[in-house]
């Protein structure tokens, strides 16, 4: 495959043991009498750009701002609230 067709870079990277772990268990998925082990670049582009998202309403909300956003998403029991009625 020629280079400029390519739409992934590899990349060797040192992550936390604790996030491997985290990382690790989001491949394994089961329904049924079936498990389903997802491929690790997918896993990892998916929170990656959840991450690259989070990012972006920190820089636009400002870091004190999105502190306390983060603090109040912490304590808010998000089952509880009728996400429907915000949309």
């Amino acid at each position: 495959m020629p280079l400029e067709s390519q739409t992934r870079t590899a990349r060797n990277v040192m992550i936390d043991k604790d996030k491997d772990i985290k990382l690790e268990s989001l491949r394994t998925s089961s329904s049924g009498y079936t498990t389903t082990t997802k491929g690790r670049s997918d896993i990892y582009n998916e929170i990656i750009s959840l991450g690259l998202k989070l990012n972006e309403i920190r820089l636009e909300l400002g870091e004190q701002e999105f502190e306390q956003l983060w603090r109040i998403l912490e304590r808010v029991n998000l089952k509880k609230i009728n996400l429907k009625k915000f949309l």
